[in-house]
């Protein structure tokens, strides 16, 4: 899961991987909706982006503190996009098991 950058649209960070393991009966020609809660420390996440996007944060010209300040002050009204990578749900039907991957972006309001 990445948050947009301030400032930065389209420009992405990956924070966690969450992982679901809920068993759901979702019948024949219908939709369901999954909520996934994911709890991110706050020390955690400038070792996480130190490590993985250092590179990167100087090149777009970001400050780590900042960024993070901006992410947890303003998460409550999404003025920033979050993107959904590489996830895969894995289904069973009674002609046999599938996997089903996903990805997708919850746009800012």
């Amino acid at each position: 899961m990445g948050f947009e950058a301030s400032g930065k649209p389209g420009e992405f960070f990956n924070l966690a991987t969450p992982m679901v393991y809920d068993n759901q009966y979702i019948p024949a020609k219908t939709t369901n909706q999954l909520r996934v809660v994911t709890v991110m420390d706050s020390q955690v996440i400038p070792g996480n982006l130190a490590v993985t996007s250092g590179a990167r944060l100087a090149a777009l010209g970001l400050n780590a503190p900042d960024l993070i300040q901006y992410w947890y002050e303003k998460i409550g009204d999404f003025p920033f996009a979050i993107r959904v990578l590489e996830g895969s749900a894995s289904f069973t039907i009674d002609r046999g098991d599938g996997i089903v991957g996903f990805e997708g972006v919850f746009p800012k309001k």
